[in-house]
């Protein structure tokens, strides 16, 4: 349903180390107990790695205040879901809201720090991504016709890449056909919904 970014590849010693977190039948307890200790040790790098503000000159896109940038980084840090995937990794922390009914017409709003785990099992932030989708019913043909912004970021908050889609699903969400643009980082509706992001998140999704 949702378009995704393509992740750095890292060397072959850290996506073998990654095998490490495979599910298997036999080591499955022990796998939760791992996976419980990569996310307590996540939070705790996630933490650290929150950086100040780096100057740059002539950035292209509108500089995120740092105050911003970290209430968001901070809300992705204690109210975000670990997500942990197959090699290669990424894993990553990801917060999503969603307003109105899921049913009906409405808005799925989410913010993430995408990352990936090292060999001593830290997790390493890469990159940040915030993504807006807003899903409507056509009364002529019932499906659903979905906007969707997706913005790519450093970790100070810089956009790094956007891309506006256009999907269509059907009711039980069999994607029919979806349309993708990747507009310049200084494009003036992706600005304009790039602050409306930050506002909502800094404000903890509820502005």
């Amino acid at each position: 349903m949702l378009q995704t970014t393509s992740f750095k590849r890292r060397p072959a010693a850290l996506a073998l180390a990654a095998l490490t977190f495979f599910w298997t039948a036999r080591a499955a307890q022990a796998q939760v107990e791992a996976v419980a200790a990569a996310l307590s040790e996540a939070r705790a790098t996630l933490a650290a790695a929150q950086p100040k503000l780096k100057e740059k000159a002539q950035r292209p896109a509108p500089s995120v205040p740092e105050d911003v940038w970290q209430k968001i980084l901070e809300a992705v840090k204690t109210k975000g879901k670990y997500i942990l995937e197959a090699a290669p990794i990424p894993s990553f922390f990801n917060l999503e809201e969603i307003r109105g009914d899921v049913k009906a017409d409405h808005i799925a709003d989410s913010v993430s720090v995408a990352g990936f785990l090292e060999e001593d099992g830290r997790f390493q932030p890469e990159f940040a991504s915030l993504l807006s989708e807003e899903w409507k019913i056509d009364p002529k043909d019932g499906n659903w016709h979905v906007e969707q912004w997706s913005f790519r970021t450093d970790l100070y908050g810089e956009v790094a890449a956007v891309i506006h889609s256009t999907l269509v699903e059907t009711p039980d969400m069999t994607l029919l056909s979806v349309k993708s643009r990747n507009l310049v980082v200084g494009d003036p509706g992706a600005a304009a919904k790039f602050k409306a992001l930050l506002a909502r998140w800094s404000a903890g999704g509820q502005k």
